[in-house]
């Protein structure tokens, strides 16, 4: 599965957030929210190296492009991840979990064009092409539904300190 299926999930099911959402339900939400956020950090940091591989394929001119990328790849590795940053949430508990839960291979390992760029002929240029901009439609997706996330953890987070203001919620509430 897509890790924008489970994210489109998270906001499907996090739904609206008013003065009527129960604190715990909130934070709840607060930890679905940061997890989605994880998730969609390594998946933008894999496409994005994949961007990078590809136009550096689209720009070689060497006769073998993937025996170039390999004795190249610790550069680009060095140079091309683009993390997300993992965490909007002031609950750091929430992005350690998520970030123990995730891992870049486990991301990657469903990140169906991903699979596809790694079995692909980067040696022709239709190909690498094609798969370039299908990375860097991605990649736009990913950001948006990132901007998303934290929008929707900002509307949460907002609520949970007026929930303290006012006292209709305890710290205490949380450590029991």
């Amino acid at each position: 599965m897509e890790p924008l299926t489970d994210v489109r999930e998270v906001l499907r099911r996090v739904g609206v957030v008013d003065a009527t959402t129960p604190i715990a339900v909130l934070r709840e939400w607060r930890t679905e929210v940061v997890r989605a956020s994880v998730l969609l950090s390594y998946a933008l940091g894999i496409y994005s190296l994949d961007a990078t591989i590809l136009e550096r394929a689209r720009s070689s001119g060497a006769p073998d492009v993937l025996t170039t990328l390999v004795d190249e790849l610790p550069a680009l590795l060095a140079t091309g991840w683009v993390s997300g940053g993992w965490s909007l949430s002031p609950d750091a508990s929430a992005s350690v979990a998520a970030a123990a839960e995730f891992d870049v291979e486990t991301v990657a390992s469903r990140l169906e064009l991903h699979g596809e760029l790694v079995t692909s002929d980067l040696d022709d240029p239709a190909v690498v092409l094609d798969l370039l901009d299908r990375v860097n439609e991605q990649c736009t997706v990913l950001v948006a539904l990132k901007d998303e996330l934290t929008r929707q953890l900002a509307r949460i987070q907002g609520m949970v300190l007026e929930r303290y203001t006012t006292g209709d919620a305890s710290v205490d509430d949380w450590l029991s």
